[in-house]
């Protein structure tokens, strides 16, 4: 159904240095997830692969979903590429019985 796209980047000799995985729902691509191996930290090759992404689909009506984080650094490295600070909100129900919601706790 093509809803999650899988990038890696490869060096001359062909190893692996890293990858990123992205969700597609509607007009939204979700950053879900990305690895690196120490050669491709060295080579910021996540930075690169973003970015590649992002002109590859540039022009199109498309948001790019970072998903944030807490995290200061993470959240800084997300904005240089342009990122917007966008809170979510969430809901939280339990129906479960009297007793078993004081277990819960």
């Amino acid at each position: 159904k093509k809803l999650m796209k899988i990038i890696a980047a490869y060096s001359a000799d062909k190893k692996l240095l890293g990858g990123i995985v992205i969700f597609s729902y509607r007009q939204r691509r979700i950053f879900f997830f990305s690895a690196m191996t120490e050669d491709g930290k060295k080579l910021s090759i996540n930075n690169y692969l973003i970015d590649a992404y992002i002109r590859e689909n540039a022009g199109q009506n498309l948001v790019f979903d970072f998903e944030g984080s807490n995290n200061p650094s993470l959240a800084r490295f997300y904005k240089a590429f342009g990122a917007v600070h966008q809170d979510y909100f969430s809901f939280r129900s339990n129906r479960l019985p009297a007793l078993l919601k004081l277990l819960k706790k």
